[in-house]
């Protein structure tokens, strides 16, 4: 069977990327990156839209990309503002907290005909609500959506870098929305909508206001669900030895666009859901947000830990 005309989907993902600083390495981070780079390593071609300091940290970076065989045309240069650097600490439970510093690179994405051009040609565009802090890369952001065909907004609370005014303008032009449980609470309270703590009623509460068609809401160890229209499902979670939990859930949204955009008619909904939810917990026995692994690793991951059908 040839396979020649058929179509090979490609993703956009759009924002900040950066070192993230623990107590003893560095490693390369930034949640819209770690989806392109997991996205990669599962076969779609991708893209990524960022912008980097003209400093030692910059030059870093742009050769872990090279290292990692990932382009990076669509990074630019910056020759006022620093390369992008987060602190993390870790609690008792392995959870991180992050400190985040500002003026950076990636806060300053300009508008330019090949990054218009890539996003208009490309299948998705995804982005996360940290890009949205200042005013240069919102404006980008926003002319980018503009030409985009579906858009994928991945809603990653990291305060004091939160506004409900720009979420609240986002939300309408937006085709999947990707959050987990606590950031799907903060969002419909800081909208003031008087919805009780239902995770359906909430997240169809989302969908209606908003128009948004599908959204992927993750619990943790209590699995995930995704909406789609009128359907939901329901994915357990898979059961391991967490090693870290950095970049889980950028790969979980990883894993769900390989398929969601696949462009293979015969991939079923859930399936979507079931992958990206293997992709995450694989991603949990891994040190790092975008440790190196095959195809081959996840597909024997998948068959050691699936759960029984009931």
């Amino acid at each position: 069977m040839t396979t020649e005309n058929q179509h090979q989907p490609s993703v956009v993902c759009f924002g900040e990327v950066l070192w993230d600083v623990f107590p003893t390495v560095r490693k390369p981070g930034g949640a819209p990156m770690n989806v392109a780079y997991n996205l990669r390593q599962l076969g779609v071609n991708c893209s990524m839209i960022s912008r980097l300091g003209d400093d030692e940290d910059g030059k870093g970076l742009l050769q872990q990309f090279a290292d990692w065989n990932f382009p990076a045309t669509y990074i630019g240069i910056d020759c006022k503002y620093p390369t992008s650097t987060v602190d993390l600490v870790a609690d008792e439970h392995n959870d991180y907290t992050y400190t985040i510093h500002e003026g950076v690179a990636w806060d300053h994405i300009p508008v330019d005909a090949a990054n218009a051009a890539l996003v208009s040609n490309a299948d998705a565009f995804v982005f996360g609500s940290l890009a949205m802090r200042d005013t240069e890369t919102y404006h980008t952001l926003l002319q980018l959506m503009d030409l985009a065909r579906v858009k994928v907004l991945d809603i990653n609370i990291r305060m004091p870098f939160f506004s409900i005014d720009k979420i609240r303008e986002i939300l309408p032009k937006i085709d999947i929305l990707k959050l987990n449980k606590a950031e799907l609470n903060q969002v419909i309270e800081a909208l003031g909508a008087d919805i009780e703590a239902d995770e359906d009623l909430r997240v169809r509460y989302l969908q209606d206001t908003y128009g948004i068609a599908e959204v992927l809401l993750t619990k943790g160890s209590k699995g995930a669900i995704y909406y789609c229209g009128a359907e939901s499902f329901f994915q357990p979670a898979y059961h391991i030895t967490v090693k870290d939990t950095v970049g889980s859930g950028d790969a979980f949204l990883a894993g769900f666009l390989s398929k969601r955009f696949s462009g293979t008619p015969a991939v079923s909904k859930s399936s979507y859901v079931d992958f990206a939810a293997a992709i995450g917990a694989f991603m949990t026995t891994k040190d790092g947000a975008c440790p190196s692994y095959t195809i081959d690793e996840v597909i024997a991951f998948i068959q050691e830990h699936r759960q029984p059908a009931l």
